[in-house]
């Protein structure tokens, strides 16, 4: 996804616009179910306008990057460090293990950056796996 092209603010407008849709279109019938649609609605708005900020501040809830995902150069990095598995740059397409593997030869300057801050946040952390 290239999130140079979202407009976070155009976005938040008609994510809170459905919501609002949703209140007062419920249908009769179902009142009941309306009312748990309406409750799920406002937990979406409220965990999409907090997305769409971090994606504006270019950060995730965590404080890391927008790379930091399970599988993604960060979380390898952090994973690599926290095994005491050495460098070695690499990170997955989706899912860490269960999709394509790119190794370092064919990452971005800006992947292996991201690596490497994983790795290092890491090791400055001291969290690392106790094989006692």
């Amino acid at each position: 996804m290239n999130l140079e092209h979202i407009d976070p603010g155009e976005v938040i407008s008609e994510t809170r616009a459905l919501y609002v849709k949703m209140q007062t279109h419920a249908h009769p019938i179902d009142r009941g179910l309306s009312r748990q649609v309406q409750a799920l609605a406002y937990v979406l708005t409220e965990k999409i306008n907090q997305a769409l900020l971090d994606i504006e501040n270019g950060t995730t809830p965590r404080g890391g990057s927008l790379m930091y995902r399970h599988g993604g150069p960060e979380d390898r990095g952090a994973a690599d460090s926290y095994y005491r598995r050495g460098r070695q740059p690499h990170f997955f397409k989706g899912g860490t293990h269960t999709s394509e593997e790119v190794k370092e030869a064919d990452m971005t300057p800006e992947e292996i950056a991201e690596y490497h801050k994983g790795f290092d946040e890491n090791e400055k952390e001291g969290n690392f796996k106790d094989w006692g």
